[in-house]
């Protein structure tokens, strides 16, 4: 009889960064993309072997199949084309949090506490730093830049404009609610009001800013740039609420699933 076994692994872990982003796009191939294109196969195989008994002795009739086997692929086509656009956009957006999570994880050897993916029930918080200077909310947003040329991102204080394109606010908004969602989540489980900042990062673009980042309430910045920011405010949070509320998030984090 084989003796019971078990993983050595018994808590639960933190998450990733671009956690969020690798299951849908894990979803993204299982749900629909793999149906899809093994469906078409099996269609085409049956096609196929029709047509071949269609040209032996006993011929049957292989339009039925290839009728079906032509409509599918049409419907497959249909599906799998915003799919796969669909895919290359979440790829982006993983390979842009993972490499925003690189840079935030060198911030460990100064004490700051760094959560990546930070689930809210409606989306979620990239990533988050707790240190004795402020708590902050990034989110990461990862853009194709020309090959050639500038690759500019201006920001008034709110609204941004990407390579010259309309100006728009949606990124400032989701920032700021994602610093209020984390900022009320603490002040109700540790009754504590703590400083919490909204940061907006752009990898591999420059920001030009038209107004100073002391006069703005969110920020927006290259990722290599956000630890001179913080590094310019003052420190606001004694050491022993720092590890609270870094406590009380990583409770927050394994607990939601």
């Amino acid at each position: 009889m084989k003796t019971a076994t078990q993983s050595p692994i018994s808590g639960k872990l933190l998450r990733a960064p671009g956690q969020s982003i690798d299951r849908r796009l894990t979803d993204l191939a299982y749900d629909m993309v793999l149906p899809l294109i093994m469906s078409t196969v099996v269609l085409w195989v049956f096609s196929l072997w029709e047509w071949f008994r269609f040209f032996s002795a006993s011929p049957p009739n292989p339009l039925v199949y290839t009728a079906m086997a032509g409509v599918f692929s049409l419907y497959a086509a249909f599906r799998l084309i915003p799919a796969i656009r669909t895919g290359k956009r979440l790829k982006l957006g993983l390979e842009g949090e993972r490499a925003v999570g690189e840079l935030l994880d060198r911030l460990r050897a100064k004490g700051y506490r760094v959560f990546h993916d930070v689930p809210t029930g409606r989306g979620n918080i990239d990533h988050v730093i707790i240190c004795a200077r402020g708590i902050y909310t990034i989110e990461t947003k990862t853009r194709r830049k020309p090959a050639q040329g500038s690759a500019v991102v201006r920001y008034d204080g709110e609204t941004l404009s990407v390579n010259g394109s309309r100006p728009c606010e949606k990124a400032i908004v989701q920032a700021r609610a994602q610093a209020a969602f984390l900022k009320r989540y603490l002040k109700d489980r540790t009754s504590r009001a703590y400083p919490v900042r909204a940061v907006v990062v752009f990898p591999g673009w420059f920001v030009k800013r038209t107004r100073r980042h002391a006069n703005i309430n969110v920020w927006v910045t290259e990722p290599k740039a956000l630890h001179q920011w913080i590094d310019r405010d003052p420190p606001t949070i004694d050491l022993a609420d720092v590890k609270m509320a870094a406590n009380t998030l990583s409770r927050y984090i394994r607990d939601f699933e």
